[in-house]
C-alpha cells in the first residue's frame, strides 16, 4: 500500500466559521484564498455542495436539502463552537440554472442574493451566537472578485 504524507501539517485549532459555498471546483482556491487571506479565517469548515447557500432555504422545491443542511450545522455549531457562518454564491450557478430553472444570469442574481438574505434570516434564529456574513463570486477576466452583500 502507497502512503502519501501531506506537506500542510495538522491543525490543531479550531477558528470557529463555516463557509457554506458551491462546490464548483473551478471556485476551490479562490475561496479558500479569500476566506483564509481577506477574512483571516484559516482551516473554516466548510459545506461545499451545488448551490451552495440555496440548500438553506425551506420552500416546497428545496424542504429536503434544507432540513439536511440544517441538521449538519446545528451538529458543527455545537461540536465545533461555530461563532461565524460565510455564505458565498457564484455567478453563472448550474444548481440555479438547472434545479431552479433560473433562466438567465439576471435571474440567477437575484435568486441568489434573495436565499442569501432568507438564508441569514433563518440561521440567526437558531443559534443567537452566530454572525453571518454574504459574499457574491465574480469571474473578471482570469481572477474572481468578491463583493459582501448587505
Amino acid at each position: 500500500m502507497n502512503k502519501y504524507v501531506a506537506e500542510t501539517p495538522f491543525a490543531r485549532n479550531r477558528v470557529g466559521a463555516l463557509a457554506i459555498y458551491c462546490s464548483d471546483g473551478r471556485y476551490n482556491e479562490p475561496f479558500d484564498e479569500f476566506i483564509g487571506k481577506k477574512l483571516g479565517l484559516p482551516n473554516y469548515d466548510r459545506m461545499s455542495i451545488p448551490g451552495g447557500p440555496a440548500w438553506l432555504i425551506y420552500d416546497s422545491r428545496r424542504l429536503q436539502e434544507a432540513s439536511v443542511s440544517r441538521s449538519h450545522i446545528e451538529f458543527l455549531v455545537e461540536h465545533h463552537q461555530l461563532t461565524r457562518v460565510i455564505l458565498i454564491a457564484h455567478e453563472n450557478c448550474g444548481y440555479y440554472r438547472k434545479r431552479l430553472g433560473c433562466a438567465d444570469e439576471k435571474e440567477v442574481e437575484r435568486q441568489q442574493n434573495e436565499d442569501m438574505k432568507k438564508a441569514k434570516d433563518q440561521i440567526l434564529p437558531w443559534h443567537k451566537s452566530l454572525t453571518v456574513d454574504s459574499y457574491r463570486a465574480k469571474v473578471e477576466g482570469k481572477q474572481v472578485t468578491f463583493t459582501a452583500l448587505s
